[in-house]
């Protein structure tokens, strides 16, 4: 291992160390001579243990010589320019281009997760290129070292291929073991089969010789050629795209070998976002049988862009039929937004006629209960109008019932003033007494203050026209029938008078009958009290418009009852008029007779 600050070939000044695999060292140097220029000086191990022959040894050193003129010789921009190549100290060193940063590998790690599988076709493309650059040389050149460790990305986001320390020509052959654990952990996961049983330990070797020696004879009958790098890349694909260490070869030949299944998983079920197409190219790449693979990087290329191509026509169709469903999706939207805006509408439409509606409903609802409190109203005040009428009715029965009950006491009164006017006549003729007679009836038989000359006297209406204090003569009639029945009694009743009055002018001119005229005066002056009936309620005296006079049509008819009349004296003129009893109202709505007219006087 240099150290730091280590001058080289009186140029090269070594910074630090980048590096350390199995086959050597790198570091970072500045180079004096070219303006301290930073540059990578690849140091190149070779083990010169088993090499004694000093002859041997200067075979080896040319034929590093030469390859590193080879390599000096590669230009092109996947791989870093090779500046010179020198020994010292018994070293192989290798001046190259500089390549800043960190590895693939390390971002790997850092990260956790694979890398865009965009990105890593685009790097697949440029190594595949790289690849077919190195082994179109004459002799081809094959790098045998290829790995994520060994890949790194300028600023621009260029793949750089580094590290040729083992890169040899089709004529070198292989004179050394490679016996560092170092190599073997780092390398073996993406070597190929061929490339890794011939570092491994003897005695390894040997057992399995004896197990699978068939497929052993034939892998060492194989050098290292384009499809070795092929299968490196392949492995080295499968690392990025996964994040996933690819099972190494050397146990995948022994489980193949002893018929059983490849345990090695397909990438695009580690990734899905792998294409299955893709994931299929890197498998074919890694294949354990060296014919079963790419026969160059060219073919691969080929089968990877006609992959790239399909899956790029498979996309575009996907994303046409995503536009296609998309636009579908969006016009569907549409349809589904004018019926919602529609459905919108209608449901507005509907909230307002059924407002409306409520509206109206309630409108109704008020007027109903508007037209039930007014019905209600209505019946209140058609039962007051009841009550009323039926009170103005009860009035209007009270004002009949009085005005007949006025004219009844004013028919009385005047039936007795004329009565007593004609008993106090001393002298009448029969003519004054005539208008009078015939206004009784055969039914009416009263015991009035009449002179006894009357007999049986009838009456059938006995009316007032008026209602004023005046006396109002009597007016009785008599039915057709009875008027030429009656001239008998009249002429009767008219001697009886006269008679009955020449008797009465004798007693008063007697001194001797003075007391006793004062006596039957006292005695025949008043009404004797009859029992009188009881007015039947609510009944009014009826009349008769064909036998009154016109004056006396509308009054109330009183119906007497019959009943003989009594005889009595006729009192001398000189007699005072007794005083009749007291007025009182008669009990209201009832039959009135003449009876109780004489008897209420």
């Amino acid at each position: 291992m240099l150290t730091t600050d280590k001058i080289l070939q009186g140029r090269y000044r070594i910074v630090r160390q980048l590096g350390q695999g199995g086959m050597g060292a790198v570091y970072e140097a500045q180079d004096n001579k070219r303006f301290d220029a930073a540059v990578a000086l690849k140091e190149i191990l070779v083990d010169r243990t088993d090499i004694g022959d000093a002859k041997q040894q200067e075979l080896l050193r040319r034929a590093f010589e030469r390859e590193a003129k080879i390599l000096a010789e590669v230009q092109h921009e996947v791989f870093p320019h090779v500046i010179e190549y020198f020994s010292e100290s018994d070293r192989q060193f290798l001046v190259m281009e500089l390549v800043q940063g960190e590895d693939l590998a390390q971002m790997l790690a850092h990260q956790q997760s694979p890398f865009p599988i965009e990105e890593i076709l685009i790097w697949t493309d440029q190594l595949l290129d790289a690849l077919d650059y190195l082994h179109s040389f004459k002799p081809p050149i094959f790098h045998r070292d290829l790995k994520p460790h060994n890949l790194k990305l300028t600023a621009r986001g260029k793949i750089k291929l580094l590290d040729f320390g083992i890169a040899k020509n089709a004529d070198a052959q292989a004179t050394t073991t490679i016996t560092n654990q170092s190599f073997i952990a780092a390398t073996l996961n993406y070597s190929p089969f061929e490339q890794v049983l011939r570092v491994l330990d003897p005695t390894l070797r040997e057992v399995i010789t004896e197990k699978f020696k068939t497929n052993i004879e034939n892998v060492l009958e194989q050098n290292a050629d384009a499809r070795s790098d092929l299968y490196s890349l392949g492995a080295t694909l499968y690392h990025l795209s996964t994040a996933f260490m690819p099972t190494d070869s050397f146990k995948r030949a022994l489980e193949i070998w002893s018929g059983k299944p490849d345990p090695l998983r397909r990438p695009h079920e580690l990734n899905p976002n792998i294409p299955e197409e893709v994931s299929r190219i890197f498998l074919k790449a890694m294949e354990i049988d060296r014919e079963d693979r790419f026969a160059s990087a060219t073919e691969m290329q080929k089968a990877l862009n006609q992959a790239v191509a399909d899956i790029k026509k498979r996309e575009k169709e996907e994303a046409m039929r995503v536009i296609q469903l998309a636009e579908a999706a969006r016009l569907e939207q549409e349809r589904l937004e004018k019926e919602r805006q529609f459905a919108e509408q209608e449901r507005l439409r509907i909230e307002a006629e059924h407002k409306r509606l409520e509206t109206e409903r309630r409108m109704v609802e008020q007027e109903r209960l508007e037209k039930q409190r007014q019905l209600r109203e209505a019946e209140t005040q058609r039962q007051l109008a009841k009550k009323e009428r039926l009170r103005i009715e009860a009035e209007l029965d009270e004002i009949q019932q009085h005005e007949a009950d006025i004219q009844h006491q004013l028919t009385v009164q005047n039936i007795s003033k004329d009565a007593l006017r004609l008993s106090k006549k001393e002298n009448f003729e029969e003519t004054e007494l005539l208008p009078v007679i015939p206004q009784f009836s055969d039914d009416l038989t009263q015991n009035l203050y009449l002179p006894d000359v009357l007999p049986e006297l009838t009456t059938q209406n006995i009316t007032s026209n008026t209602l004023s204090d005046e006396a109002q003569p009597l007016s009785f009639t008599l039915p057709e029938s009875k008027k030429v029945s009656w001239t008998l009694p009249i002429a009767a009743l008219i001697l009886l008078v006269f008679g009955g009055a020449v008797f009465g002018i004798w007693l008063m001119q007697s001194p001797e009958a003075a007391e006793s005229n004062q006596t039957n005066s006292n005695q025949t002056g008043v009404l004797p009290n009859e029992t009188t009936a009881e007015p039947k309620v609510g009944t009014t005296p009826a009349t008769d418009p064909t036998t009154l006079p016109s004056s006396l049509a509308p009054n109330p008819i009183v119906t007497p009852v019959s009943k003989p009349l009594v005889e009595t004296k006729v009192a001398p003129p000189r007699v005072e008029k007794p005083t009749p009893p007291a007025k009182t109202p008669p009990p209201k709505k009832k039959t009135v007779t003449v009876d109780d007219l004489i008897n209420d006087n």
